[in-house]
């Protein structure tokens, strides 16, 4: 299981930093706060491999993350829940 939301974490940050991202700029992961010790957890090892790449993990919720995905504030979400359907007709809308 740790393997594979690595994975899923590595693969997000490798396709927002491939090439798009200046030094400055940190990818934003917010979500579920049963979720946020792994996320960080899984952050601090990519960090530790890839010097250049800057991951803030917050929580807050699964709702919260989604609607920080939906509003542009955050790259990546971590959900502990499924993706109600007016979240996923939001993203639609959004052209997510």
């Amino acid at each position: 299981m740790r393997k594979k939301l690595l994975l899923v974490l590595l693969a997000g940050v490798l396709l927002l930093t491939g090439g798009c991202m200046s030094k400055s700029e940190i990818v934003q992961i917010k979500g579920s706060d049963t979720m946020v010790n792994l996320g960080m957890g899984l952050a601090e090892a990519f960090m530790d491999q890839n010097p250049d790449v800057r991951i803030s993990i917050t929580g807050g919720g699964s709702g919260t993350g989604i609607a920080s995905l939906l509003n542009g504030d955050a790259e990546l979400v971590q959900a502990s829940r499924d993706v109600k359907e007016e979240e996923r007709e939001k993203a639609r809308e959004k052209g997510l």
